[in-house]
């Protein structure tokens, strides 16, 4: 690869501002004209001892060209070794600049998406009280039995806390005996289809078996489990956490 482009090099009018080989009296001239040296190693010689002399003064286009190369051995097989030395060089420390650059922009891209999680969990701390924030936000569990909603009776719609997304229906609500407000679908639900409910189910290992998780789908808040021991026709049981809803009674007719 290096060699053709080398050729395109010294072939080239724009590089070749002066060329010894035209100098029929040089002890050079005369070696390439004996077969001392072949006319490829001659005029390869020439060239770099050219841009050599013209790096000093900074005029000519490759003055970029190492001083190396004007003192390795001038056959074609060496300075093409040498020039693929030198790209592969040059390309290892491209790749270098380009992974650091990369490292940095990871690192920048993770502090910036820490410090919005922490600019949220601000706003969150802010709205809810600390109980809510704690169920919600940090995925905890009210103590059974403690909730304000597990004995409501009224007409109306559970809500989400933090966002206000309707989750659950009275109509659905019953009496598990568990210490939670339980409910056998969410809000939303036609038949078996659930595309238009706002909980969203999640795999939960956190305590050394696999529950279902429920969150919501809106703000992505904590609300409790799903278990399938519930009532027919739907045989699940949310069991949810009072302080992750806020009731809204259905206004009287």
């Amino acid at each position: 690869m290096a060699a053709p482009l080398l050729r395109g090099m010294l072939g080239s009018r724009r590089l070749l501002l002066r060329s010894p080989l035209r100098g029929s009296g040089s002890r050079c001239a005369r070696a390439a004209r004996s077969g001392t040296v072949s006319p490829l190693s001659y005029k390869i010689r020439v060239q770099l001892t050219e841009w050599k002399a013209d790096a000093k003064s900074c005029t000519h286009p490759c003055s970029y060209i190492p001083d190396i190369l004007c003192s390795v051995p001038t056959e074609t097989g060496r300075i093409e070794v040498m020039m693929e030395s030198i790209t592969l060089t040059v390309i290892k420390r491209v790749l270098k600049i380009i992974k650091i650059i990369f490292l940095c922009l990871i690192e920048d891209t993770g502090s910036l998406t820490k410090q919005a999680e922490a600019t949220v969990a601000t706003d969150w701390k802010k709205k809810l009280s600390p109980e809510q924030f704690y169920v919600t936000r940090e995925k905890g569990t009210e103590p059974p039995f403690s909730g304000i909603y597990l004995n409501n009776t009224e007409s109306g719609i559970y809500c989400c806390v933090c966002c206000n997304a309707p989750l659950f229906s009275s109509e659905k609500k019953y009496d598990s005996g568990t210490g939670w407000p339980s409910f056998s679908e969410a809000y939303g639900t036609c038949g078996g289809d659930e595309s238009n409910i706002n909980v969203m189910r999640r795999p939960d290992n956190s305590l050394g078996s696999t529950r279902t998780e429920v969150v919501c789908k809106q703000c992505d808040a904590h609300l409790g489990h799903v278990f399938d021991d519930g009532p027919t026709p739907s045989g699940q049981r949310f069991c949810i956490n009072s302080v992750s809803l806020n009731f809204k009674p259905r206004p009287s007719q």
